[in-house]
Protein backbone atom coordinates (compact mmCIF):
# COMPACT_ATOMS: atom_id res chain seq x y z
CA UNK A 1 0.00 0.00 0.00
CA UNK A 2 1.44 3.38 -1.00
CA UNK A 3 1.42 6.31 1.38
CA UNK A 4 -1.26 7.85 -0.83
CA UNK A 5 -3.38 4.70 -0.49
CA UNK A 6 -2.87 4.73 3.28
CA UNK A 7 -4.14 8.31 3.57
CA UNK A 8 -7.13 7.57 1.33
CA UNK A 9 -7.96 4.47 3.39
CA UNK A 10 -7.73 6.42 6.65
CA UNK A 11 -10.02 9.14 5.26
CA UNK A 12 -12.50 6.38 4.34
CA UNK A 13 -12.23 4.98 7.91
CA UNK A 14 -10.67 1.76 6.64
CA UNK A 15 -8.02 -0.29 8.41
CA UNK A 16 -4.43 0.75 7.66
CA UNK A 17 -1.05 -0.68 8.62
CA UNK A 18 -0.06 2.65 10.16
CA UNK A 19 -1.63 5.99 10.97
CA UNK A 20 -0.81 8.50 8.23
CA UNK A 21 0.27 11.93 9.40
CA UNK A 22 0.91 15.48 8.30
CA UNK A 23 2.78 17.58 10.83
CA UNK A 24 3.12 21.32 10.29
CA UNK A 25 5.28 23.71 12.26
CA UNK A 26 5.22 27.36 13.09
CA UNK A 27 8.34 29.14 11.85
CA UNK A 28 9.76 29.11 15.40
CA UNK A 29 8.92 25.43 15.84
CA UNK A 30 10.57 24.46 12.57
CA UNK A 31 13.66 26.51 13.49
CA UNK A 32 13.88 24.81 16.90
CA UNK A 33 13.51 21.33 15.38
CA UNK A 34 16.20 22.22 12.83
CA UNK A 35 18.56 23.16 15.67
CA UNK A 36 17.97 19.77 17.31
CA UNK A 37 18.27 17.56 14.22
CA UNK A 38 21.19 19.34 12.58
CA UNK A 39 21.89 19.09 8.88
CA UNK A 40 18.73 17.35 7.63
CA UNK A 41 15.82 19.63 6.88
CA UNK A 42 12.86 19.51 9.24
CA UNK A 43 10.60 18.48 6.34
CA UNK A 44 12.89 15.56 5.45
CA UNK A 45 13.10 14.54 9.10
CA UNK A 46 9.32 14.51 9.62
CA UNK A 47 8.65 12.88 6.22
CA UNK A 48 4.89 13.52 6.15
CA UNK A 49 2.55 11.18 4.27
CA UNK A 50 0.92 14.22 2.71
CA UNK A 51 2.49 16.79 0.41
CA UNK A 52 0.89 20.20 0.87
CA UNK A 53 0.77 22.37 -2.27
CA UNK A 54 -0.42 25.96 -2.60
CA UNK A 55 -2.63 26.69 -5.60
CA UNK A 56 -2.75 29.85 -7.69
CA UNK A 57 -5.43 31.93 -6.03
CA UNK A 58 -6.54 35.56 -5.77
CA UNK A 59 -6.27 38.52 -3.44
CA UNK A 60 -7.78 41.96 -3.02
CA UNK A 61 -6.27 44.62 -5.24
CA UNK A 62 -6.33 48.38 -4.78
CA UNK A 63 -9.45 48.60 -2.63
CA UNK A 64 -10.76 52.10 -1.99
CA UNK A 65 -10.18 53.70 1.41
CA UNK A 66 -13.86 53.18 2.29
CA UNK A 67 -13.16 49.43 2.61
CA UNK A 68 -11.31 50.15 5.88
CA UNK A 69 -13.96 52.46 7.31
CA UNK A 70 -16.67 51.31 9.76
CA UNK A 71 -19.56 51.90 7.31
CA UNK A 72 -20.24 49.38 4.57
CA UNK A 73 -18.15 50.35 1.53
CA UNK A 74 -19.69 51.77 -1.61
CA UNK A 75 -16.69 51.64 -3.96
CA UNK A 76 -16.24 48.48 -6.02
CA UNK A 77 -13.95 45.73 -4.82
CA UNK A 78 -11.27 44.49 -7.17
CA UNK A 79 -9.10 41.41 -7.15
CA UNK A 80 -5.96 40.13 -8.81
CA UNK A 81 -4.88 36.57 -9.45
CA UNK A 82 -1.63 35.34 -7.91
CA UNK A 83 0.52 32.44 -8.98
CA UNK A 84 1.01 30.56 -12.23
CA UNK A 85 -1.22 27.70 -13.32
CA UNK A 86 1.44 26.41 -15.68
CA UNK A 87 4.00 26.20 -12.85
CA UNK A 88 1.35 24.71 -10.53
CA UNK A 89 0.44 21.92 -12.98
CA UNK A 90 4.12 21.23 -13.70
CA UNK A 91 4.78 20.93 -9.97
CA UNK A 92 1.84 18.57 -9.49
CA UNK A 93 3.07 16.33 -12.31
CA UNK A 94 6.62 16.31 -10.92
CA UNK A 95 5.34 15.47 -7.44
CA UNK A 96 3.13 12.62 -8.67
CA UNK A 97 5.92 11.22 -10.85
CA UNK A 98 8.40 11.26 -7.95
CA UNK A 99 6.35 10.45 -4.87
CA UNK A 100 3.81 7.99 -3.57
CA UNK A 101 2.42 10.55 -1.10
CA UNK A 102 -1.08 12.05 -0.97
CA UNK A 103 -1.14 15.47 -2.69
CA UNK A 104 -3.27 18.00 -0.81
CA UNK A 105 -3.93 21.45 -2.27
CA UNK A 106 -4.08 24.01 0.53
CA UNK A 107 -6.27 27.10 0.30
CA UNK A 108 -6.26 29.17 3.48
CA UNK A 109 -8.27 32.30 3.94
CA UNK A 110 -11.46 31.10 2.32
CA UNK A 111 -14.58 33.27 2.16
CA UNK A 112 -14.92 34.54 5.75
CA UNK A 113 -11.23 35.38 6.04
CA UNK A 114 -11.21 36.98 2.58
CA UNK A 115 -13.96 39.31 3.82
CA UNK A 116 -11.86 40.08 6.91
CA UNK A 117 -8.82 40.82 4.73
CA UNK A 118 -10.85 43.34 2.73
CA UNK A 119 -12.67 45.05 5.58
CA UNK A 120 -10.68 44.27 8.72
CA UNK A 121 -12.19 41.78 11.13
CA UNK A 122 -13.88 44.36 13.37
CA UNK A 123 -15.56 46.08 10.42
CA UNK A 124 -16.70 42.83 8.85
CA UNK A 125 -18.12 41.46 12.10
CA UNK A 126 -19.98 44.77 12.45
CA UNK A 127 -21.22 44.40 8.86
CA UNK A 128 -22.59 40.96 9.72
CA UNK A 129 -24.61 42.48 12.55
CA UNK A 130 -25.51 45.93 11.20
CA UNK A 131 -25.70 45.32 7.44
CA UNK A 132 -26.37 41.60 6.88
CA UNK A 133 -27.56 42.22 3.31
CA UNK A 134 -24.15 43.67 2.44
CA UNK A 135 -22.18 40.96 4.25
CA UNK A 136 -24.17 38.10 2.68
CA UNK A 137 -23.83 39.61 -0.80
CA UNK A 138 -20.11 40.15 -0.22
CA UNK A 139 -19.56 36.59 1.06
CA UNK A 140 -21.44 35.21 -1.95
CA UNK A 141 -19.26 37.26 -4.29
CA UNK A 142 -16.16 35.80 -2.62
CA UNK A 143 -17.56 32.28 -2.92
CA UNK A 144 -18.21 32.87 -6.63
CA UNK A 145 -14.58 33.91 -7.11
CA UNK A 146 -13.38 30.92 -5.08
CA UNK A 147 -15.47 28.57 -7.22
CA UNK A 148 -13.85 29.89 -10.40
CA UNK A 149 -10.39 29.37 -8.91
CA UNK A 150 -11.29 25.83 -7.80
CA UNK A 151 -12.65 25.02 -11.25
CA UNK A 152 -9.35 26.20 -12.73
CA UNK A 153 -7.37 23.41 -11.04
CA UNK A 154 -9.67 20.68 -9.71
CA UNK A 155 -9.49 18.62 -12.91
CA UNK A 156 -5.76 17.97 -12.40
CA UNK A 157 -5.55 14.17 -11.96
CA UNK A 158 -2.59 14.46 -9.58
CA UNK A 159 -4.66 16.15 -6.86
CA UNK A 160 -5.89 13.83 -4.13
CA UNK A 161 -7.63 16.41 -1.92
CA UNK A 162 -8.26 20.09 -1.29
CA UNK A 163 -8.30 21.82 2.09
CA UNK A 164 -10.26 25.08 2.28
CA UNK A 165 -9.49 26.79 5.55
CA UNK A 166 -11.16 29.67 7.33
CA UNK A 167 -11.23 30.63 11.01
CA UNK A 168 -14.65 31.36 12.47
CA UNK A 169 -13.83 31.18 16.13
CA UNK A 170 -11.53 31.41 19.09
CA UNK A 171 -10.37 28.67 21.45
CA UNK A 172 -13.64 29.15 23.33
CA UNK A 173 -16.43 29.87 20.85
CA UNK A 174 -17.53 31.22 17.47
CA UNK A 175 -16.76 34.85 16.66
CA UNK A 176 -20.47 35.32 15.99
CA UNK A 177 -23.68 33.73 17.21
CA UNK A 178 -24.52 30.27 15.86
CA UNK A 179 -27.60 31.78 14.19
CA UNK A 180 -25.47 34.34 12.31
CA UNK A 181 -22.98 31.62 11.38
CA UNK A 182 -25.76 29.40 9.95
CA UNK A 183 -27.34 32.28 8.05
CA UNK A 184 -24.22 33.89 6.61
CA UNK A 185 -21.40 31.39 6.64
Amino acid sequence: MTRRDTVKAAIAHQKTDCVPYCIDFTADGEKRLQEIIGMRSAKEFVDNDIIQVRAPWWQWHQLGSDWRQPESPTSPSSVIGIGSYEAFFDKLKMLRDNSDKYILVMVYGSHFEKANFARGIENFLADMAADPAFSKKFLNRIIDKNMVMLENFLAAPEIDGVLLGSDWGTQLSLLMSPAVWREQI
